[in-house]
């Protein structure tokens, strides 16, 4: 028969010429005088390809630690900021006196001048 396309003639053929067109075009003449040489040529570079991806995903792991802990504190920081100015606030809010007179307290201000 007629071979237009030599490299689709079985289902094993196919799937390593896909396999070595995603690795960069190897030239698959070296393998051809040994089965054994290509099956073990097709398990190395799926075991690099995994360990590759294992690395790509701890890396995007990382990042998202670290941007997720910068965002932290930058929620953090931002509430205590809140929470600082809301008790200024109370403290130093026009009912001042009330509060200390409330609650029997001196003013460090104001000591000077009752004496």
């Amino acid at each position: 028969p007629n071979l237009d396309y030599p490299f689709c003639t079985s289902m094993w053929i196919s799937i390593y010429r896909t396999y070595t067109m995603m690795l960069g075009e190897i030239d698959d003449s070296v393998f051809r005088w040994n089965q054994l040489s290509m099956i073990l040529f097709c398990i190395f570079f799926l075991l690099v390809l995994i360990i590759l991806l294992n690395i790509l995903i701890a890396i995007i792991t990382d990042l998202h630690a670290v941007i997720t802990n910068e965002r932290a504190a930058i929620v953090f920081w931002s509430n205590r900021l809140a929470f600082i100015t809301d008790m200024d606030l109370v403290t130093n809010g026009p009912w001042k006196k009330q509060v200390q007179k409330f609650f029997r307290l001196n003013d460090p201000e104001n000591e000077d001048d009752q004496e």
